[in-house]
């Protein structure tokens, strides 16, 4: 028979900055990089099809512009942040990548 003489439980709250939701392994930065340029490129194309329903037969744009308040030459707030995000899990895991090697 084994006897305990004090039992004592520590309730302390830790305030931690890791997320399991943002935290990524290898092969989920892989997967999100498929994806993200599936997402890029469908977005690209859909844009395509729009301009080019808007050519009149000269070829010069005749409608208004694709997106109000931006120029040809900007993206949309949806790609950019499709880019950017993709930008940033490349890097991530070539600098996770360097780590191992």
């Amino acid at each position: 028979m084994v006897s305990l003489g004090h039992v004592a439980l520590v309730d302390t709250k830790v305030q931690a900055n890791a997320s399991t939701h943002k935290a990524m392994s290898h092969e989920r930065m892989l997967i999100a990089e498929t994806q993200l340029a599936k997402e890029i490129n469908a977005l690209i194309r859909k844009a395509e099809i729009l301009v080019a329903a808007r050519l009149p037969r000269s070829g010069r744009p005749g409608g208004p512009a694709l997106w109000q308040g931006h120029r040809g030459s900007d993206l949309p707030d949806e790609l950019r942040r499709r880019q950017d995000r993709l930008a940033r899990i490349r890097q991530a895991r070539k600098q996770m990548e360097a780590d191992v090697a």
